[in-house]
């Protein structure tokens, strides 16, 4: 007798309209390629989002090489050499060329401690696991977005009933000489909080106590960068 089958979470339905949207957007792609390749970063992003941009690099480049922003700051006019030496750059002063200058002189070189901080990362990401009955199992992936809630898309979580049935299981993983990790798994709590929507591709549940006995669980939660533009859910779960 054979093993029963497990299913990853699909949805063709979803992969097909992402595809959709994809190709109705070739030109819009081709314009950013074009730009890119052009260093028209005004065709690439927002002004708000160029200015802050502009001013996290302006601001390594101080803390790096501040005689090197100082001698930049001279190659514009005078207002706007002193936004420049300040990283305080607004939308309607930050232009190609100022972005063209300070993204060559910074290079964006990555440190060690970046490998840290993804492996830190990963802390909050795990596999979401759904029984689906006669021992079959259908897996996801999702990631905390605060202490008790837990984000994936729609397909993994289509129902609060689905949800119900499913765990989140974290340190699921080999290590650096291919051995399987021992993972945290942890029920998932439609009950006290869920939310989902088809359209936008997301599922938000409240996530529950431990399940395979981990006296001190290690999982913490990405935090969006807060510049940007985000959805706030009213809703708030005590840790």
């Amino acid at each position: 007798m054979s093993a029963p089958q497990n299913e990853y979470a699909f949805d063709l339905e979803v992969a097909s309209a992402a595809a959709e949207r994809w190709s109705k957007r070739e030109q819009h792609h081709a314009k950013f390629e074009r730009a890119a390749r052009n260093r028209q970063y005004s065709e690439l992003d927002t002004p708000e989002r160029r200015a802050a941009r502009a001013n996290r690099l302006l601001g390594k480049l101080q803390n790096t090489a501040p005689d090197v922003a100082e001698a930049m700051a001279t190659e514009f006019d005078e207002s706007i050499g002193k936004e420049i030496v300040s990283a305080e750059m607004t939308p309607e002063t930050v232009s190609d060329d100022l972005l063209e200058r300070v993204i060559g002189e910074t290079r964006d070189f990555q440190f060690v401690e970046f490998l840290e901080k993804a492996v830190f990362a990963s802390k909050s990401v795990g596999r979401v696991v759904t029984k689906l009955g006669g021992g079959r199992f259908c897996y996801g992936s999702g990631f905390m977005v605060s202490p008790r809630l837990l984000m994936t898309n729609h397909h993994v979580l289509t129902a609060a009933e689905v949800a119900a049935r499913s765990t989140v299981e974290f340190d699921y993983q080999r290590d650096r000489l291919g051995r399987e990790v021992a993972f945290q798994a942890f029920k998932l709590d439609p009950a006290t909080f869920f939310l989902n929507d088809k359209e936008l591709d997301f599922a938000l549940v409240a996530v529950s106590e431990c399940v395979n006995n981990f006296e001190t669980p290690v999982v913490g939660s990405l935090v969006s960068n807060a510049a940007l533009p985000r959805v706030r859910v009213a809703w708030v779960l005590e840790s």
